[in-house]
């Protein structure tokens, strides 16, 4: 597709020789991030959710722990244990217009399915307090795959190799794995709050392979990195048939560390020991439930992620990625079903909005078109079966589709279109218990 010389020039119009050594970095830090979510952070993180899309006032399941924490205290004593896990299908892709570069058009697709991103939550209620503990996933929990490359081993495979490429492939996985701990306390009939702190282990793992008629490179780096951030929660209920909850979750200060394993491009892009912070970002989080009957509830959610908080490095221009990206918010409604006394069906949606300041320069950096942000809509549906007393199973189904992009890549050599498009299914079952 390139000559050599073309793909220099292509690289050097885009690249300085720092952002070189970080880009196979950057394809895995913003690699894995799953559904719903905004640039890292994640919001499925219960079957409760996949089968409604909005907890953020719910006081039903113990996967409040993460929604709706001060909720707690408008449960029943006793103690409760939710467990779910989450299989996704996703299809992001992008295509390339090479015609500048004397190229034709490409299209680059993930393959593949995540079939475990599992949580756990647990809390133990008794008069007006609660106290609480979970384990779950605030980002990444999913893998790519790219069996015939990107973008990404398309260009530095040109240049590490000094030929056109060939054969490419790129794989990463992307471990977040959060512990949390807290308590909630009920000031009276209509206020409750809650505070609570969480820490956050992350490993981010990338191999990438770019063949070339002079050989084939190899790239094996690991990353990791840990923080600590706190959340601190308000439930209101000012009427019997209307519940308000509302959360904030600060910001969390991830600084990986980069641990080569192997790299054969010859051209000295990682460092042992280099850290690249990758933060996750502060988010605000309110809902309102209103029971008109019974039997059926209403509830309507909005979340809003403050991005241009976090830290994600500077672009050749000294520019934060993470400006250049902007805050985000996601909102939506649910309907909430009791179809008897053991079966409770529901349904919801979701509409995700990025508030980009420059999304063509926050896309120079490579890793964004791998997995591919932007506005999306989501439906879901979904039933919980009380199958004992005190167990409730759940089954949720949901589809997730991207807005169709269109992005210039502006090189030297001349600007690149690039066309994105993906969608996703995500199926979830789980189990919320009380004993």
């Amino acid at each position: 597709m390139f000559t050599s010389s073309t793909a220099e020039i292509l690289l050097q119009g885009i690249y300085s020789m720092k952002e070189l050594r970080i880009i196979f970095t950057m394809a895995i830090l913003f690699a894995s991030s799953g559904l719903y979510a905004q640039i890292v952070n994640l919001t499925t993180l219960s079957a409760e959710w996949q089968r409604t899309g909005n907890r953020n006032a719910a006081t039903d399941a113990a996967d409040i722990v993460f929604y709706n924490p001060a909720g707690l205290t408008k449960m029943a004593d006793g103690i409760y244990l939710n467990i779910s896990n989450q299989t996704l299908l996703r299809f992001p892709e992008h295509t390339v217009d090479y015609s500048p570069m004397g190229g034709t058009e490409k299209t680059y697709s993930h393959e593949g399915v995540d079939w475990f991103v599992p949580n756990a939550f647990f809390a133990y209620k008794k008069d007006n307090w609660a106290v609480f503990t979970g384990f779950f996933i605030p980002a990444g929990g999913a893998s790519v795959h790219y069996p015939d490359g990107s973008i990404t081993t398309e260009m530095i495979g040109n240049m590490a190799s000094g030929a056109p490429v060939i054969d490419q492939s790129l794989d990463a996985s992307s471990i977040y794995i959060s512990g949390m701990v807290g308590g909630s306390y009920a000031v009276n009939e209509m206020i409750s709050i809650a505070a609570g702190i969480r820490y956050v282990n992350a490993e981010n793992r990338i191999k990438g392979e770019a063949t070339g008629a002079s050989g084939t490179v190899n790239v094996d780096i690991a990353e990791t990195a840990d923080g600590f951030s706190g959340v601190i929660g308000i439930n209101i209920t000012p009427l019997p048939e209307l519940n308000i909850g509302m959360r904030y979750e600060t910001i969390t200060i991830m600084k990986f560390e980069t641990e080569v394993k192997e790299d054969t491009t010859g051209l000295g892009m990682f460092t042992d020991g280099e850290k690249n912070r990758n933060d996750i970002p502060a988010v605000f989080a309110v809902g309102a439930m209103y029971t008109l009957t019974p039997d059926l509830a209403l509830e309507a959610d909005f979340n809003y992620y403050f991005q241009t908080q976090a830290d994600w490095g500077k672009d050749d221009d000294g520019d934060d990625y993470s400006r250049h990206a902007g805050d985000s918010f996601m909102t939506g409604a649910a309907i909430i079903y009791k179809v008897n006394r053991k079966i409770t069906a529901s349904a919801g949606i979701t509409y995700s909005v990025f508030l980009w300041e420059n999304q063509d320069a926050y896309y120079t950096k490579l890793g964004a078109y791998e997995t591919l942000y932007g506005d999306n809509l989501a439906i879901m549906a979904g039933a919980a079966v009380e199958v004992a007393d005190g167990i409730r199973l759940n089954l949720a189904y949901s589809y997730t589709w991207w807005m169709d992009d269109s992005l210039t890549f502006t090189t030297l050599a001349g600007d690149l279109n690039v066309k994105t498009s993906n969608s996703a299914h995500a199926l979830a079952v789980g189990a919320d218990c009380r004993f």
